[in-house]
């Protein structure tokens, strides 16, 4: 009887396993499916790297960052950068004394006569030369256009290289 109880189990056990890994295959081709989806997706450019994993520690009571010239800013919201950038988002910059230390896609802070006092950030998305010299076009990324005019190398104050949440 033992024997017939013990076979019993063993051929359900057999059969439940056969059943729930054969039900994963769909599920798995669903999931890489949904995975493909996003391998369709354009190339955006993001910002470009500014630190290697040498200039930062991550230490049991604090985070050293090994870069000379690291600046903190506190943002205020104006929902243009949102979601990346919103009220009293915390960001590390560094000061931009070349316009060859940015790129498309980087996230910057500059000044323009448009808006006299403030520093606008947002993200670069051309960069060119025209008969006046380097120049860089801006769009914060919840905005639908760009930003008004060329922003010239002279306007360009600060790039930012991190944004702790």
């Amino acid at each position: 009887m033992s024997k017939l109880i013990l076979s019993i189990i063993i051929a359900f056990s057999l059969g439940w396993l056969a059943s729930t890994t054969l039900a994963q295959a769909p599920v798995v081709e669903q999931a890489q499916e949904r995975i493909s989806i996003f391998a369709d997706a354009p190339d955006v450019p993001g910002p470009a790297d500014v630190l290697s994993d040498n200039d930062v520690h991550v230490l049991p009571n604090k985070v050293e960052i090994l870069q000379a010239g690291v600046i903190p800013a506190i943002f205020e919201d104006s929902n243009s950068m949102a979601p990346v950038l919103d009220t009293q988002t915390l960001a590390l910059e560094l000061a931009i004394t070349n316009p060859n230390q940015v790129q498309v896609g980087d996230i910057v802070s500059y000044e323009t006569p448009l808006a006299p006092g403030a520093f606008i950030v947002h993200r670069i998305v051309e960069i060119g030369f025209d008969d006046d010299g380097w120049y860089a076009v801006m769009k914060g990324d919840n905005l639908p256009t760009t930003d008004p005019g060329k922003v010239r190398q002279d306007q360009l104050r600060r790039k930012v290289i991190g944004i702790l949440y």
